[in-house]
């Protein structure tokens, strides 16, 4: 399958972002985030999801590279204001 995705760098920290709102797929598994975030691959150091939400226009998840679930990360915030 192929996956849009966007890769975005701030002060030496990287994300790959995944756009849920507009493609459809299936929740990721922990492997699936480590492979994302493999440095042979895509690579970055965290995973960030755009998901829709009934509240808001959207909903950002963030995921360490390991796969697990990670806080809110200000500089996430800061690459969508640019």
């Amino acid at each position: 399958m192929i996956t849009e995705f966007y890769k975005y760098q701030r002060t030496g920290n990287d994300f790959v972002i995944l756009d849920r709102i507009n493609q459809r797929f299936s929740n990721l598994k922990a492997t699936q985030i480590q492979q994302l975030c493999d440095r042979i691959g895509i690579g970055g150091d965290r995973l960030m999801l755009l998901n829709l939400y009934d509240d808001y226009d959207f909903e950002m998840k963030y995921y360490n590279a390991d796969g697990r679930k990670s806080f809110q990360d200000l500089l996430g915030w800061v690459k969508f204001k640019i």
